[in-house]
């Protein structure tokens, strides 16, 4: 059975293409999200937590990684970022920052401070979240 000179040319083309696109090595961080207010998680509350540089002080922060979490429970909120480490630079500086926010997308409770990772020392996982309400 003879195959058609087209269909010889597609294999060729999707076998080469299929050694050309290679997955970027992914890295991983993570930690807990919680806050100190003994109040329940509002009705369709979600979590946004990311990783951004903020490396540049006149300039909105990078995003690197995001993961979004609808909560099946109460704080703390387990989360793990996947990322690219080909793109962190020694020199820069990262932070995870997070946010709860509630089904309409009013905000209830947000990170206030730095919470730095990855570069100078800093952790890079089993990172601990703690944020303030804002309602």
């Amino acid at each position: 059975m003879r195959m058609p000179m087209a269909g010889v040319l597609g294999t060729t083309f999707l076998l080469l293409l299929s050694g050309c696109a290679q997955a970027a090595p992914a890295a991983t961080i993570g930690g807990q999200v919680t806050y100190l207010q003994r109040i329940a998680l509002p009705e369709g509350a979600v979590v946004t937590v990311q990783l951004v540089d903020i490396s540049r002080a006149d300039a909105a922060a990078v995003v690197l990684g995001e993961q979004v979490i609808t909560p099946q429970m109460q704080v703390p909120i387990p989360f793990s970022i996947a990322y690219d480490p080909t793109v962190i630079q020694d020199n820069l500086t990262y932070a995870l920052q997070a946010s709860i926010r509630d089904a309409q997308g009013q905000l209830w409770f947000t990170t206030t401070t730095a919470h730095l990772v990855i570069t100078r020392g800093y952790p890079s996982d089993a990172i601990d979240l703690l944020l303030e309400m804002v309602r």
